[in-house]
């Protein structure tokens, strides 16, 4: 649905307030993630979570972690 992901979208760039140019690692498991943009996460985050088996997303540099769960709550750990 795309409004929800624009009110997800624009919730997480509301309250993690890293530069959009920041790179992010999203990671689905110990051997599968890829590194990306803030800002391109930020546009395309559902296309992320094909497999919603509780990934994760951080900021190396940041000490804040998104994650993501199957049932679709989100928990951010500061």
């Amino acid at each position: 649905n795309k409004g929800k992901g624009e009110e997800l979208g624009s919730f997480l760039f509301c309250h993690i307030t890293w530069p959009t140019e920041t790179k992010i690692l999203f990671l689905w498991s110990k051997q599968a993630g890829v590194e990306t943009t803030w800002e391109i996460f930020l546009q395309h985050w559902i296309n992320f979570l094909f497999d919603d088996e509780w990934p994760i997303l951080l900021n190396p540099t940041r000490p804040e972690r998104i994650v993501f769960s199957p049932s679709g709550e989100l928990g951010i750990t500061l």
